[in-house]
């Protein structure tokens, strides 16, 4: 409705409201993690299946035997080029406006940043998507609306008693390609799968 006037709704029919014809500039994108989905058994729909995307074991590996975050989202970078695909039919240009890991200890946020980069440079070079920006999610560690202080999504670390603040390391792999508006050759290997729970 936002670009062509024509609202959809799934079961009722169409509907043409001209009034919201080209009422958006841009679209703004946020991503995270991929959902999977099946049939429902019990329903007419979908369901989530546990094991793969937000519904994982925090701080393990999903069934596809990818690393998950502390809260038990799946790191499934290809997800992002297919956000950014699925959005182009909107025709507007776009904005990563969220797109993050908590990650406490800091030993996937490094891979996750430049991996989920790799992917949306190639949906910008590739795939033809007009992408305009990149915000990551967090500067710093922050209030999560329904979690509280405990996921740390931030590049700098907090200290809520003292407010003190550190960057982690991952802030200076940020540092880095912010600074060269690019990703840097000596980072592309972090676009690779890795093993990166095997002990440091």
């Amino acid at each position: 409705a936002i670009t062509e006037g024509r609202l959809s709704v799934l079961g009722i029919g169409e509907e043409r409201r001209e009034d919201l014809r080209d009422r958006v500039d841009w679209i703004g994108v946020n991503y995270y993690s991929r959902l999977v989905v099946r049939a429902s058994e019990r329903a007419p729909g979908f369901e989530g299946v546990s094991g793969y995307g937000f519904a994982c074991k925090p701080s393990s590996k999903s069934l596809a035997n990818r690393p998950t975050s502390e809260v038990g989202w799946e790191i499934y970078p290809e997800g992002m080029r297919s956000a950014i695909n699925m959005c182009k039919r909107y025709g507007r240009p776009m904005m990563v406006t969220e797109n993050g890991v908590a990650d406490a200890a800091d030993r996937l946020r490094h891979w996750y940043i430049v991996s989920h980069l790799h992917q949306l440079l190639k949906a910008i070079k590739v795939d033809g998507a007009d992408v305009r920006g990149y915000l990551h999610w967090s500067l710093i560690d922050n209030l999560e609306w329904a979690s509280g202080f405990k996921p740390k999504f931030g590049l700098i670390y907090v200290d809520l008693k003292t407010k003190e603040r550190c960057p982690r390391p991952s802030a200076y792999v940020y540092r880095d390609i912010v600074s060269q508006n690019a990703l840097p050759e000596y980072l592309l290997e972090y676009a690779k799968y890795p093993n990166i729970l095997a002990p440091p």
